[in-house]
């Protein structure tokens, strides 16, 4: 650690969260110039060993003149920067069901029966609007005919800190018309309907969320993933699990598993959901516009209210089921819906307002006290907008790129960067900065996920991610188990937690034991990055859990299969995407195999293996290829024994590199499969040749893209390839050693040498005499020759003979 660098307060060894537990800290690394400017040594040497311990840590950056710790303001435009965000309820992202659920439920019942779903809230100001805190804080003034006649809509708006004491006259009065349009475009013709129940609604609202009941899983409820709970992972071994344990077919819908998940949708887009916004016209039937509740209110007001996007409240039209985050009672559609669009000096205004409401003046570890009440009691509503997963190929990055990128789509979007920038006059970025390791666009050249083909976003290009205060990044590991990299550009910190992968099968072990009616809803919940769970009783269990705060200018890594979530708090900009170290490729191949049933890989793991083998980046790698190919040929030929024993026999080549997914299990053919003359669409791996369809063995076919032979044939290559780096490597060291010795040898000569002289050569008086004599003799006869003393002849003087 650097002695020189202050430690700000929440970054001590411990962190109090909400019920006085302490986490441990992730360790911060303070690497000296000379260790930043090369990243891999740096991280193979100094950072590996401890996050494989923690699954997080930080880095911060030297404070040298070389990193830019403003590029992304010099690059990145924030009035015409737009994107579009996801909004999230917090307090749902654990308790699916809370204390105001009656209230939504009958809310989200009577507008989805009028062909409205409603998948997103009013808005005051830019602030969703907590409907339910509406109501009841109408209710408690007496009523919506009280607070009308009383002028008590801005009161409310207090009420529901959505105004300040802070807010000028203009703000103040346009909050006033939008709280009462919200009201009675809303909650008013619901309560023609259910003015009846509207007190039972409320009061069960007011009533506390019972505590969460524990019921373990027993026998067949317990999912498949969930029985590797019970024994560790071996990274060592490629061995199929007995086919007794995986997960069979969904016993409620009677699909496969696999059928079952592809045909839901998790946080789709809007496109998927064909859900389109649609703003309330003044023709619109049964709804009250904006423009109509103006009463009273100056042409002033009316004309920013006009002016304002996204001003007009919307109810979504989808002509049928909706998957949205707005839905209290939706275990299985639980996600994120489309929220507004945004410049990101739009959002950062309204993010900075909703902080100044909800937290003015707080800590960190305030701020984090208040983010996990809302979460584990699920009671408080807050709803919030987040910027995630913005492809910096189309929205721009915060760092600069390199035109000498062998990346054929970096290099262009490199030379219309630099084109914009001259354009716009700004400078040209450093050529430190450009090829910079540590910058995110340069990762995947920079290590070997340069072997995947295609430019995949968030995996070898970078995603940005626009945060505010508690928008969050729930639970998850990253894509096939591989390592990320985060760097915060601006704004305020993100807080993070950590679970190494040693307390990864303990971690999933505790969800299933606290929201066992998620899981047995969605088995493959931890893979939608929708649920959020309190660390506090992850630590409490047993699970090794961790806790950094990344601060603007500083990195946060992950490691392999290490579950980590967090949130931010405050307007922040950041970017992130994977890489992978020389250990990460067993993991992978683990990721492989978990996903089966659950969800798809990025890319497949025996393509990307079988590519790399083929042109090894170095004899370090090669060896750890060697092994994962072993494992593969392994496979190969236990499952070619098995299809043969089905009665399987015959096979057809596979067009060269295409590939589909197990019909059952979801895995990527990528070597071999197993396909059906009577269905030739359908395709199978070899594992589940007999879940492929009822057809007799006879009608099946074993398709092959790689042979064992060719298969055989790669591994002796690789072999091969690493015998003579070993002969090099060796000979390289022989011929080292050799070079030393000879060195020594000389060394030694030498040094005989002058003692033989110094021995031999001991002077006496007549010696002596005669050197001086002989001496002065030369030098004379020089300065004769050189012409000294002006040309004159000096005669040597008498030799003395004694």
């Amino acid at each position: 650690k650097n002695p020189s660098r202050k430690t700000p307060h929440f970054w001590s060894s411990k962190r109090v969260m909400e019920d006085s537990l302490c986490l441990p800290q992730a360790k911060t690394f303070y690497p000296t110039p000379e260790e930043f400017n090369d990243p891999w040594n740096y991280l193979n040497t100094h950072v590996r060993e401890e996050l494989l311990k923690s699954g997080i840590c930080v880095i911060q950056p030297p404070k040298s003149n070389s990193w830019d710790f403003d590029s992304f303001h010099k690059y990145i435009n924030s009035k015409t920067f737009s994107f579009v965000t996801k909004s999230q309820n917090v307090h749902q992202m654990q308790k699916r069901v809370g204390a105001t659920s009656p209230f939504f439920l009958a809310l989200h019942k009577y507008w989805s029966d009028r062909g409205n779903p409603l998948a997103h809230y009013p808005e005051v100001i830019g602030i969703p609007v907590n409907l339910h805190r509406l109501a009841l804080e109408v209710q408690k003034l007496g009523g919506v005919e009280q607070v009308e006649t009383k002028g008590l809509w801005l009161k409310i708006g207090f009420m529901l800190k959505i105004v300040s004491n802070n807010d000028d006259l203009m703000t103040k009065q346009i909050a006033k018309v939008e709280i009462r349009s919200s009201y009675l475009s809303f909650i008013s013709p619901f309560l023609k309907e259910y003015g009846d129940q509207l007190e039972e609604l409320l009061k069960a609202s007011e009533t506390p969320t019972p505590p969460m009941q524990f019921r373990k899983f027993s026998g067949s409820n317990l999912p498949d993933n969930g029985d590797a709970a019970e024994k560790e992972d071996s990274q060592d071994s490629c061995e199929e699990e007995p086919s007794s344990k995986k997960r069979k077919l969904d016993e409620i819908t009677g699909k496969p598993l696999w059928e079952e998940v592809k045909s839901r949708s998790f946080a789709k887009d809007a496109n998927d959901r064909k859900i389109g916004i649609q703003e309330i016209s003044e023709k619109n039937d049964g709804m009250e516009t904006v423009s109509q509740s103006l009463n009273g209110v100056n042409a002033e007001v009316v004309k920013q209210l006009e002016g304002v996007e996204g001003r007009k409240f919307a109810l979504i039209k989808s002509g049928g089921n909706y998957s949205g985050s707005t839905d209290p009672s939706g275990l299985q559609d639980f996600g994120y819906d489309s929220g507004r669009n945004y410049t990101l000096e739009q959002f950062k205004q309204m993010a900075d307002r909703f902080e100044s409401l909800k937290c003015k003046g707080m800590s960190i570890p305030e701020k984090e006290k208040a983010y996990w009440k809302i979460i584990n009691s699920g009671d408080e509503w807050e709803q919030v907008y987040y910027g995630s997963d913005l492809d910096v190929a189309y929205h721009g990055s915060g760092f600069p790129l390199n035109p000498n990128s062998k990346e054929e789509n970096h290099k262009k979007r490199a030379t219309k960067f630099l084109r914009n920038c001259k354009r716009m006059k700004r400078p040209a970025p450093s050529e430190y900065m450009t090829k910079n390791g540590w910058n995110l666009n340069n990762l995947a050249e920079a290590t070997f996920l340069h072997h995947i083909n295609e430019s995949v976003g968030g995996v070898t290009r970078p995603m940005m991610y626009i945060g505010m205060l508690w928008s969050s990044f729930c639970w998850h590991t990253e894509d096939n188990y591989l390592y990320s990299i985060n760097y915060v550009h601006t704004g305020h910190a993100k807080v993070w937690y950590g679970v190494p992968s040693s307390g990864a099968k303990k971690f999933e072990s505790v969800m299933r034991k606290y929201l066992p009616d998620l899981f047995e809803k969605i088995p493959n919940l931890l893979h939608l990055l929708v649920t959020q769970f309190s660390p506090s009783i992850l630590h409490n269990e047993g699970v090794p859990v961790y806790t950094a705060t990344q601060q603007a200018g500083q990195f946060v890594i992950t490691a392999p299969r290490s579950y980590h979530a967090g949130f931010n708090s405050g307007f922040n900009v950041a970017e992130s995407v994977n890489f992978a170290l020389e250990d990460w490729l067993p993991y992978c191949r683990i990721a492989v195999n978990h996903y089966r049933f659950l969800r798809s890989t990025v890319f497949p793991y025996e393509e990307f293996i079988l590519k790399a083998a083929k042109q090894p980046d170095s004899p370090a790698i090669a060896l750890l290829l060697k092994k994962e190919l072993a494992h593969i040929i392994h496979r190969e030929q236990s499952l070619h024994q098995k299809i043969l024993a089905q009665g399987i026999n015959q096979f057809i080549s596979m067009e060269d590199d295409v590939y589909r997914p197990c019909k059952y299990c979801g895995y990527d053919c990528y070597i071999s499969g197993i396909v059906c003359n009577v269905h030739p669409s359908d395709l199978a791996c070899l594992e589940h040749a007999d879940k492929l369809c009822p057809c007799v063995a006879s009608q099946k076919r074993l398709m092959v893209l790689i042979s064992l032979p060719d298969l055989k044939s790669l591994f002796d290559s690789l072999s091969t390839y690493i015998e003579k780096a070993r002969i090099t490597q060796d000979n390289q060291q022989k011929m080292k050693l050799q070079q030393e010795e000879q060195a020594k040898l000389w060394q030694h000569q030498y040094q005989n040498q002058l003692l033989q002289r110094s021995q031999t050569t001991t002077p006496t008086t007549n010696t002596l005499a005669h050197a001086h004599t002989h001496t002065h003799s030369h030098t004379h006869a020089n300065a004769h020759v050189h012409g000294g003393h002006a040309g004159v002849y000096h005669a040597p003087p008498p030799v003395v003979k004694l």
